[in-house]
């Protein structure tokens, strides 16, 4: 039988992510937050919109990005912002997918930093990034390969974190299905598992209005592709189709 579940809480509307982001602090107590995201989107000053509310409303982060440095802390708050470690040796994969590198070395990261809360803010694979640096950062001893193979089980969720997902482009709607690629040379590792679903997404059409004009109608494309796609799969549901055409 197959299911069909999204996360617990998804936001959709314009200008949704400062509602979102209030109920973290008021009504889910959550404080520290790790925010990963694609290193243009940190350098062009995209993740701002981001940062700037999580400032407003008093919780603390720190920046991972896919060149595997550990970009900024929001503490101590009289100097704003500080670089506080770098990885060696970490790369980006030519494929748009994330590597077993960066995604081991960002739960590294959330391990040292002990965050509440994970973000992914970005395209779908920060998204995908975020999913496996979850599940890294709660089962350290997690085989990916031997997980993608169906050689070992799937490790639970364990609740160390608060997962959301804010897309900034359109596509195949990382935020809210359970699948995640990671990228080597010479393979794709394919991640299939509820346990990776996001807890919250927040779907902010003022998010993805200060992308660049390009990347915008790429990634329209990209969501009418996976749409049609969708609707033709054999594993399509009468459920599934309406969403897609709708799309």
């Amino acid at each position: 039988m197959l299911k069909f579940r999204t996360p617990d809480k998804v936001y959709f509307k314009k200008g949704c992510l400062p509602v979102a982001l209030n109920e973290l602090k008021y009504e889910l107590k959550k404080s520290r937050a790790l925010i990963v995201t694609d290193s243009n989107l940190y350098r062009n000053g995209y993740v701002d919109i981001l940062t700037n509310l999580l400032n407003e409303i008093g919780v603390s982060y720190s920046v991972f990005s896919d060149s595997c440095a550990l970009i900024l802390t929001s503490n101590p708050p009289e100097n704003g912002y500080s670089a506080i470690d770098e990885i060696e040796g970490c790369y980006v994969s030519d494929s748009a997918k994330p590597n077993l590198f960066t995604v081991q070395a960002g739960a590294g990261i959330a391990r040292k930093q002990e965050p509440d809360i994970l973000i992914a803010f970005g395209g779908g694979s920060v998204i995908d990034a975020t999913k496996v640096i979850k599940l890294l950062y709660e089962n350290p001893d997690a085989n990916i390969p031997a997980i993608a193979e169906g050689e070992t089980a799937f490790p639970p969720k364990k609740g160390k974190a608060y997962f959301i997902a804010i897309p900034t482009t359109s596509g195949k709607g990382s935020e809210v299905s359970p699948f995640a690629e990671i990228a080597e040379v010479d393979k794709t590792y394919q991640l299939a598992s509820y346990e990776l679903l996001p807890d919250m997404a927040i779907i902010d059409a003022d998010v993805m209005a200060t992308m660049p004009p390009e990347l915008t109608a790429k990634s329209g494309i990209s969501a009418l592709y996976n749409a049609v796609y969708a609707n033709i799969s054999s594993l399509s549901t009468d459920y599934t189709e309406g969403l897609a055409e709708r799309a």
